[in-house]
C-alpha cells in the first residue's frame, strides 16, 4: 500500500501512456486489416472467373494475388513510421512533461532552507546531491520501457524484414531498434537534466515544471531553426546534413528523414553530456544554493 501511494503518479502516467499507445496501434491495425480485406474483396470480384478474361488480365490477376499475399502482414518499419507520424506524433511534443511532472513531484520541498540545512548537518553535500539526482532520475526508465512494449506490440502483427535498409538510411534493422531504445534513454536524460537546471533556480514545483518545458521548447527552436534551417540549409547549404541537427523526440527519431540513426544518437549523447556538465557547474557551490533557498523563504514571507 505504501509503495502504491508513493508511486501513484508515475503508475497513472505509465498506464495512460501505455493505454494511449496500445489503442492507437490497435486502431492502425484495424484500419490496415479493413483496407486489406477491401483489396482482397475487389480482387476476388475481378479475378474469380479466369475463363472469360484475356491473357493480359490473367497476368495482372496473378501479380495482384502475389501483391495481396505480400500485404497480408504489414511491414514492421513502415508500420512504425505510419503510426508515429499519424497516430502518436503529439506525444513527442509533450513527452518531457510526462517525465518531469512525476520526477520533480515534492522535490521542491527539499529546497526549503531549514529542510536543506537540516539535511546538510546530517550528511555531506556530495551525498545530498547524489540523493537529489537519484530522486529526479528515478523514472528515466519510463519511455524506454514504453518503447520496448510498443515494438513488441508491432512485432505481434507485422513482419520484420532483416534484409532491408531502414528508411533508406543503410541502418541495420536490429541495430536501428537497439539505438532507437537507447536514444529514448538518452533523450529522457536530456529532459531530466533540463528539469534539474530549472529546479536549481525555480524551487517551486509548478514553476520548475513549466520552466523545464519552456527551456525544452527553446532548445527545439534553437536546433530546428537556428542550426538546421539557418545554418545547415541556408548558410552552409549541406543537403546531407539537413534534419540531422533537428532535436528529435522519444518516438520520432528517423521515421521521415533518410538519415542513419547513429549520428542522431551521437548528437543526443553530446547534448546530454553538455547538459550534465551544466548541472554539475550550477550545483557545485553549496553555499550559493543555501543562500538562494534562504531568499526563497524571504520572498514567501
Amino acid at each position: 500500500m505504501k509503495y502504491l501511494k508513493n508511486n501513484l503518479l508515475i503508475i497513472l502516467i505509465f498506464t495512460f501512456l501505455l493505454s494511449f499507445i496500445t489503442y492507437k496501434t490497435l486502431d492502425y491495425k484495424q484500419e490496415y486489416e479493413l483496407s486489406f480485406k477491401s483489396e482482397q474483396s475487389y480482387y476476388s470480384e475481378k479475378c474469380s472467373n479466369t475463363t472469360n478474361i484475356s491473357e493480359r488480365e490473367t497476368e495482372i490477376c496473378k501479380q495482384w494475388q502475389l501483391s495481396l499475399e505480400e500485404m497480408e502482414k504489414p511491414d514492421f518499419f513502415e508500420t512504425l513510421s505510419n503510426i508515429i507520424s499519424s497516430k502518436i506524433s503529439i506525444l513527442d511534443s509533450i513527452c518531457i512533461l510526462f517525465l518531469v511532472i512525476p520526477s520533480l513531484f515534492l522535490i521542491n520541498q527539499i529546497f526549503k532552507d531549514q529542510v536543506l540545512i537540516n539535511m546538510l548537518t546530517r550528511e555531506s553535500y556530495s551525498k545530498f546531491l547524489r540523493k537529489l539526482f537519484t530522486k529526479v532520475y528515478r523514472y528515466i526508465w519510463l519511455f524506454p520501457t514504453l518503447l520496448i512494449i510498443f515494438i513488441g506490440l508491432l512485432l505481434s502483427f507485422t513482419k520484420l524484414n532483416l534484409s532491408i535498409d531502414v528508411f533508406s538510411s543503410n541502418d541495420n534493422p536490429i541495430l536501428f531498434l537497439i539505438c532507437y531504445v537507447l536514444n529514448s534513454l538518452i533523450v529522457s536524460g536530456i529532459y531530466l537534466n533540463i528539469a534539474l537546471i530549472s529546479l536549481r533556480y525555480k524551487h517551486n514545483y509548478v514553476v520548475s515544471c513549466i520552466t523545464s518545458f519552456i527551456v525544452y521548447l527553446a532548445l527545439v527552436l534553437f536546433f530546428q531553426i537556428g542550426i538546421d534551417y539557418v545554418l545547415i540549409q541556408n548558410t552552409l547549404e549541406i543537403d546531407g546534413l539537413v534534419g540531422l541537427f533537428t532535436m528529435t523526440g522519444i518516438f520520432d527519431v528517423n521515421t521521415w528523414r533518410e538519415l542513419s540513426i547513429l549520428p542522431i544518437l551521437l548528437i543526443n549523447i553530446s547534448l546530454y553530456i553538455i547538459l550534465s556538465l551544466g548541472v554539475y557547474l550550477i550545483y557545485k557551490n553549496k553555499e550559493k544554493l543555501i543562500i538562494d533557498c534562504e531568499k526563497n523563504n524571504k520572498e514567501e514571507v
